[in-house]
């Protein structure tokens, strides 16, 4: 383990001793995603993609740690991503 690790890893161990001491927060998200690709093929047509609608949801915690000020927010999201492709 290198010392960037390390450190990273006993600030969290640090974050987590104090939130044990405090009430922990949970959460849940979700929305809506529109993607869709743009750009040109090797032959310089333009893409011929349709909008493609998607959804993003996921769980949140927000731990508090060294004051009720403070908050460390960790989570879990799920988001779809791409484009609709004809052909």
């Amino acid at each position: 383990m290198n010392m960037k690790t390390g450190l990273i890893l006993a600030a969290f161990l640090t974050c987590i001793s104090f939130s044990s001491f405090a009430q922990t927060s949970f959460g849940i998200r979700g929305g809506v995603n529109f993607q869709n690709l743009n750009g040109e093929d090797d032959d310089g047509d333009k893409f011929e993609n349709k909008l493609k609608v998607g959804v993003n949801v996921g769980v949140t915690a927000d731990i508090p740690i060294v004051s009720p000020d403070y908050y460390l927010q960790s989570g879990l999201l799920f988001s779809t991503k791409g484009a609709k492709v004809e052909g």
